[in-house]
């Protein structure tokens, strides 16, 4: 039975590039294997992403463990990120992802449930926190950034948006509804080009 190679270049470019990565091409036949390839080749070619960047081998953090298995480096660790945990209930899943999305970046991280004082007795007693190598705190938090929060505020401001009337909408362009990210941006654009200026960077 031959395979249907205009059915499997259809069925790999349907899959998330996650979901690329996790085919083994060792295990495809051949004509399987020539669609997989060129997939691979189209999406490289429209978007280095697929690839590991340089940035991303740059986190690859390799430490050793102690005594009793955890990282040697999590003496001087950072919290990238903080869930609340509830009683009987489970740590939100966005803790889940937001591991997921530093492993993949190659960023290590440790799982550390601690507790805390409640202010009320509906407060979580407890939170678990995702802890990253020191020297990996801004890597990481540039990867939960794209990764987790801002999908999070995408869907927030689609939901708002969706409530707005057609005549709100129109006099709420993006220069408007979001004006204090902009500011954000030229804020933070203006103080890295002054650390390059002030160390003699080109």
């Amino acid at each position: 039975m031959q395979l249907d190679s205009k059915y499997l270049s259809e069925h790999y470019a349907s899959l998330s590039d996650e979901a690329l990565r996790e085919i083994d091409p060792a295990e495809l036949v051949d004509a399987a294997r020539k669609c997989y390839d060129e997939e691979l080749r189209r999406r490289k070619a429209a978007s280095p992403a697929l690839e590991p960047s340089s940035d991303q081998q740059a986190y690859e953090f390799v430490s050793g463990v102690d005594d009793d298995g955890k990282p040697a480096w999590l003496a001087d660790a950072a919290c990238a990120c903080a869930y609340p945990v509830y009683r009987r209930l489970e740590p939100a899943e966005g803790a889940m992802l937001a591991r997921d999305a530093l492993g993949a970046a190659g960023i290590p991280c440790y799982e550390e449930f601690r507790e805390v004082p409640p202010t009320t007795a509906a407060e979580a007693k407890h939170e678990l926190r995702l802890l990253v190598p020191a020297e990996l705190e801004l890597q990481a938090e540039i990867v939960l950034e794209k990764k987790i929060f801002n999908e999070e505020a995408e869907f927030v401001w689609r939901s708002r948006l969706e409530r707005l009337t057609d005549n709100e909408l129109r006099a709420l362009p993006p220069r408007v509804a979001f004006s204090g990210l902009f500011d954000r941006i030229e804020r933070l654009t203006r103080v890295y080009n002054e650390e390059i200026a002030r160390r003699g960077l080109k």
